[in-house]
């Protein structure tokens, strides 16, 4: 027994020196951190797609957990099911193994699964993410001819994916990002017709989801702005497609975007109808509805910051 216990008593021994130094180290790196502080003094801006990318980043773990059990669930198995005859010194029999092929017939599927539909969703996120990137870097460019830009205006139950104010007016875009086909067509692959009732695509794809959102969304930032300035203002709806050319068969009330920054400026410019003044106060209450990101280096420092 004397000696059981000294073999452990050496084994911590030895785990206590050979751990010590790097433990040490992180006690010290540790204390570096707590007399340093992000100078970062208030919360950040939202970019394009801030809400997508926090999305991604919880599918992606979810992506990593079902890569995990895909992994891990044949060794179990074949421990659980081969590991009693193994350790007994026998050999596994013909029943042995079809008892473990069976099992992973059973339990293997239920990772690949959720992995395929996790995968296929991320996919059509980054997809959407993209979109929202590129229609926000030609919205950014706007800026130089007096527009003001915010990108990801989080409301209640959802998110608008860019607003812009200006001279002209207040304006809610929604971004669709949507694959083209690719049969070598050129031109033709990549033209959208609009009606004032749909959005017909190359593929023969009808859609109309994103009209009825882009509207939506405008009724919800007026209603919203009118509420916060204390006086009525009418936002515009607009639907952005990045990397379409739109063919417009009828003109109504929906603006649509896609091409390069000079195109979303000529669409975007037309009579003035808010004061210099009413563009401040509509500005002031975007900035402070959109400035909510926290800065993340330093962010376990309890410091206050100023």
């Amino acid at each position: 027994m004397e000696r059981f216990v000294s073999q452990v008593l050496y084994l911590v021994v030895a785990i206590a020196l050979a751990m010590g130094p790097g433990i040490l180290f992180l006690l010290w790196f540790r204390r570096q951190r707590r007399e340093k502080r992000s100078p970062i003094c208030r919360h950040i801006l939202r970019g394009s797609g801030e809400s997508l990318r926090k999305k991604i980043a919880q599918l992606d773990d979810q992506i990593n957990d079902q890569i995990f059990l895909f992994a891990v669930t044949p060794v179990v198995l074949a421990g659980f099911i081969l590991g009693g005859v193994l350790v007994k010194g026998g050999n596994p029999t013909l029943a042995n193994y079809l008892t473990l092929i069976f099992a992973l017939a059973i339990f293997l599927p239920i990772p690949l699964v959720k992995f395929a539909r996790r995968f296929r969703e991320r996919s059509n996120y980054q997809l959407g993410l993209d979109a929202e990137l590129a229609v926000g870097r030609e919205l950014n460019l706007i800026m130089r001819q007096g527009f003001y830009v915010f990108h990801d205006f989080p409301e209640e139950h959802n998110n608008i994916d860019h607003v812009v104010v200006g001279p002209s007016g207040v304006f809610a875009v929604e971004t669709k990002g949507r694959s083209k086909p690719d049969k070598g067509r050129g031109a033709v692959d990549a033209k959208v017709i609009y009606n004032g009732e749909a959005l017909y695509f190359p593929d023969k794809a009808k859609e109309t989801a994103a009209i009825h959102q882009a509207r939506k969304q405008a009724t919800t930032l007026s209603k919203w702005l009118s509420s916060a300035v204390g006086e009525p203002v009418m936002a515009r709806p607009v639907l952005a497609l990045p990397g379409w050319f739109v063919e417009r068969k009828k003109p109504d009330d929906l603006i649509l975007l896609y091409g390069k920054s000079d195109n979303y400026a000529r669409s975007l410019k037309g009579p003035e109808v808010l004061s210099e003044n009413m563009i401040k106060r509509i500005v002031h209450q975007l900035e402070t509805k959109c400035r909510d990101v926290e800065p993340i280096a330093y962010s376990g420092n309890k410091k206050k910051q100023s």
